[in-house]
């Protein structure tokens, strides 16, 4: 399920997508979501508010199923480098370990910080540096499908 322009607060607001994610009986929940956040005015207090506001109601309608966040991938905000990705991560991550959630950094597998620009040169992102071109977000796919499949294998032989 995805809507565009989609952050932690706006999704918590509607009311019908919590009960629908239960219908579907889910093995893990994936939540991609963060981009957003950090476009705008960013403050961590509000932040870290908007993952809980949207993680009570998900854990009420599916307790018991494992979440993986992804975190945001490298972007720029207003002609550079989005600094803020750095505490928006780290806020995530530690929301992540605090309630036993996984989190597969993006941001990091692209490269870290001002790797868009390189992605950009490789036509892999949009000219604005927010935006993924369809071989760049099909890229990120790949990435994330390889990363599961590996940590799921690492699990399986562990258990």
């Amino acid at each position: 399920m995805g809507v565009n322009g989609a952050s932690f607060d706006r999704m918590s607001k509607i009311a019908e997508f919590f009960p629908q994610i239960r219908i579907l009986n889910p093995d893990l929940i994936i939540v991609s979501l963060g981009t957003n956040d950090v476009q705008g005015r960013f403050r961590s207090e509000e932040y870290i508010k908007g993952v809980k506001s949207f993680m009570k109601p998900l854990r009420k309608y599916v307790s018991g199923v494992p979440v993986l966040f992804t975190l945001p991938p490298d972007s720029y905000k207003n002609g550079r480098v989005n600094a803020d990705l750095d505490k928006a991560g780290s806020l995530l991550k530690k929301y992540a370990l605090d309630n036993r959630c996984a989190w597969w950094d993006l941001r990091e597998v692209m490269g870290g910080s001002g790797s868009v620009s390189k992605w950009r040169n490789l036509g892999l992102a949009a000219a604005d540096r927010k935006h993924y071109t369809p071989k760049g977000y099909m890229l990120q796919g790949h990435l994330f499908q390889q990363a599961l499949i590996k940590g799921y294998k690492n699990y399986a032989e562990k258990n």
